[in-house]
């Protein structure tokens, strides 16, 4: 996997998972990922943007949860995540 500080981390920064520049597909063949890979690449992302909004994790397990609900919910009527 490229540096974490690399061009994978510039590509894939985004504000939720609805909002990627990439679709984990393209971050894996762009980049020469493993799926393994990509989720970390995914899950570091989500991650950091949720710290830097102030919020904190209690539970790893709550926030994998509600992420994937989140990247797989489909978009409310006014176009975002429910």
């Amino acid at each position: 996997m490229q540096s974490q500080e690399g061009p994978v981390k510039r590509a894939f920064e985004a504000s939720s998972p609805s909002h990627y520049l990439l679709t984990p597909r393209e971050l894996a063949s762009r980049f020469g990922l493993s799926p393994h890979e990509t989720w970390l690449v995914l899950f570091r992302s989500e991650l950091r943007t949720h710290l830097r909004r102030g919020h904190q994790v209690v539970d790893v397990r709550t926030f994998v949860a509600a992420w994937l609900d989140a990247a797989t919910a489909p978009p409310n009527r006014k176009g975002g995540h429910r």
